[in-house]
């Protein structure tokens, strides 16, 4: 989530990091399920801030972008991004008594 504040973001409590670890682990082994195979490097979790890495910049507009979209239903900040995004996962939703919702850019 984007902040005007002096002070962004940072993800580094312990909790929030084990629970992180436990949602990359639980995609993986949904992804290596569906397709069979299972990526080979390591995952290192590192707290940090987006001024400090152009990757997280890009993440925090992304996410900005999906924000807009969904809370005010402003779609020309998410339509800058859908040739660059393969899907959302939004695993909170609940939709027809099951939980987890896809989008992509031809179900936005």
């Amino acid at each position: 989530m984007r902040t005007n504040s002096s002070h962004p973001a940072r993800r580094g409590n312990k909790t929030r990091t084990h629970a992180f670890r436990a949602a990359i682990e639980r995609a993986e082994a949904r992804f290596e399920r569906d397709f069979g195979t299972r990526r080979s490097d390591a995952i290192h979790i590192v707290a940090s801030t987006p001024p400090q890495s152009a990757g997280l910049q890009a993440v925090d507009y992304f996410l900005w972008a999906l924000q807009r979209h969904y809370e005010r239903g402003e779609g020309r900040y998410v339509e800058l991004i859908w040739d660059k995004v393969v899907e959302v996962d939004d695993m909170d939703a609940v939709v027809a008594s099951r939980k987890g919702v896809v989008y992509n850019k031809n179900r936005p």
